[in-house]
């Protein structure tokens, strides 16, 4: 069996971008028809890259057969690695591109979803406006995926909640208060009650997010636990908002959310805030930036907007 540093060294000998290119295409199309068309190549010559490609890592990544052509499973274990890397080449090289007109600046940006619903989707339309010169790339991110964002580099501004650890060279500040609210579709019969105490919310059934997230371990411990109803909560748990809000508008459902990502759902009015006899106040969301960043690159600049943005329309 080959080793990965053998592997690894024979393709990055003997492999070009145009045999992963070949890989992602006829994966993506499932012909190496499509594929060399798409490619610009004739047939025989994508046959030939994948054939390469096979014998540079010792293995079929491709079936083939009358109907086109799919990826093994070993195929299918390389693929979005290739993948990955051909969209992160395509980044630099547009990045690149960018830097050529000194007319232009960049800002990359990773941010949580609570961060962008609640925050970049009402703050960038004005910004770009204001700011043609400066193009922005935003890259949606877990918690988990800020850290590795920090620690590689890839992003010039990050838009999440303080680490738990903050590295020495970064820098946080907060931009906007955030806390966990209480939803249901427009025809909840609790839509319109005020006041709810924890016991009437634990009454009802729950939609639920993944048992990592804050709002799912708060649900438990503040609302159902406290009374006493445990089980009460539907056999679905997904990140998906746009389940959970099918769900909530179907059924007599309610869901526990941060504010910053549930927003657009209530202001566009497909979801209802219920009033609630106590609050669940989460940690703010802020920027984060290193420390040695430039007083007037372009992430400097788009971080004092959304602090001003986010001061004048909380």
């Amino acid at each position: 069996m080959t080793s990965s540093i053998v592997l690894f060294r024979r393709l990055m000998a003997k492999a070009r971008l145009r045999h992963f290119q070949a890989m992602v295409t006829v994966a993506k199309l499932g012909s190496i028809k499509g594929a060399a068309e798409q490619m610009g190549l004739t047939q025989p010559a994508v046959t030939q890259l994948i054939a390469e490609l096979e014998r540079l890592t010792d293995c079929q990544l491709f079936y083939r057969h009358d109907r086109g052509t799919r990826p093994t499973e070993l195929g299918l274990r390389l693929l979005p690695h290739i993948r990955d890397a051909l969209a992160v080449l395509q980044d630099g090289v547009d990045q690149f591109v960018l830097g050529l007109d000194s007319t232009m600046k960049t800002v990359r940006v990773g941010a949580i979803e609570g961060a962008i619903n609640g925050l970049l989707e009402r703050a960038l339309p004005t910004f770009t406006h204001q700011y043609p010169h400066i193009s922005v790339s935003v890259q949606e991110a877990t918690a988990e995926q800020i850290g590795a964002l920090m620690a590689s580099r890839h992003a010039d501004l990050l838009l999440a909640r303080k680490p738990d650890v903050m590295p020495q060279e970064w820098m946080f500040s907060s931009l906007m208060q955030d806390e966990l609210v209480a939803v249901c579709g427009p025809r909840h019969p609790l839509a319109t009650r005020a006041g709810l105490s924890m016991h009437e919310l634990g009454n009802e059934s729950w939609m639920l997010l993944p048992p990592s997230t804050e709002a799912r371990q708060r649900l438990e411990t503040q609302i159902l636990d406290r009374a006493g109803h445990s089980n009460a909560y539907r056999q679905l748990q997904t990140r998906s908002f746009a389940i959970l809000q099918a769900m909530l508008q179907a059924e007599r459902l309610l869901l526990l959310a941060p504010l910053s990502i549930i927003r657009p759902r209530l202001n566009g009015g497909q979801l209802i805030r219920l009033d609630l006899a106590e609050s669940f106040p989460l940690a703010p969301i802020g920027a984060l930036m290193p420390i040695d960043a430039a007083a007037e690159s372009a992430a400097q600049i788009l971080k004092r907007f959304l602090a001003d943005f986010a001061s004048s329309r909380p």
